[in-house]
């Protein structure tokens, strides 16, 4: 060793860069703010009384199909939660993001028996929106 020489740290820890494109908890935080968001934004708007009073065995029927879009919502949401734990690159994210919440929206319009052509339109467009960038995110 000479005089001036600095030890070497026998076990050197590498020097890691924060990336733009890992932020998990960032990610997931937005996801499930902007799901929650569009959910009371849909409940809100919405008024089921007088289509329950009008016809309830449609309303049980609409409500049921509402409550087959939140269960594929929910597997959404927890594919992406799992998807969030690894690099993403910020536009998918964005679509992911977005496509959630505006499926949350959209079932949450849907219970409420509101808007109904349009709900279901915008969540199967956001749904197959989610499903393209997922394959695209495979690339």
């Amino acid at each position: 060793m000479l005089l001036f020489e600095v030890p070497r740290d026998p076990h050197p820890t590498p020097a890691v860069a924060p990336t733009r494109m890992h932020v998990p908890m960032r990610h997931r935080a937005a996801l499930f703010g902007a799901v929650v968001l569009a959910v009371v934004a849909g409940l809100v708007l919405g008024d089921p009384a007088p289509r329950l009073a009008a016809d309830p065995e449609l309303g049980f029927l609409l409500r049921g199909m509402a409550g087959i879009k939140a269960l594929l919502l929910l597997g959404a949401l927890a594919l992406l939660a799992w998807r969030f734990a690894r690099p993403v690159p910020a536009r998918i994210a964005a679509v992911y993001i977005g496509g959630a919440a505006v499926m949350a929206g959209a079932t949450a319009l849907i219970w409420q028996l509101t808007a109904l052509p349009l709900a279901a339109v915008v969540f199967h467009a956001a749904e197959i929106a989610v499903l393209v960038a997922a394959w695209r995110d495979l690339r």
